[in-house]
């Protein structure tokens, strides 16, 4: 997705956001390389509209953070998240 694009459905709808996620190549029994990253744009259901998940890429992500706040975390180093909402 392109940069204006994500914005646009962050701004068009209040409660979707953006959830990245990870898992640390430090836990226990893990060989070297396991680590991974997730992000997804999530467009949550209402009255006529689908829920609906979008995986962003990581430059994807980055071309929009400057505009996002972070409003929740969960987890640690080794396995976590975090909750991006556009800048109010």
């Amino acid at each position: 997705m392109q940069k204006e694009d994500i914005l646009q459905v962050l701004k068009r709808y209040s409660d979707s956001c953006i959830r990245t996620f990870h898992r640390g190549a430090t836990m226990k029994g893990l060989s070297s390389g396991s680590a991974s990253w997730g992000c997804v744009l999530v467009i949550p259901a209402d009255a006529g509209r689908h829920g609906e998940e979008i995986t962003l890429s990581p430059s994807d992500f980055y071309a929009v953070k400057a505009h996002l706040v972070s409003t929740e975390r969960w987890g640690n180093d080794i396995m976590g998240g975090e909750t991006w909402v556009i800048t109010p």
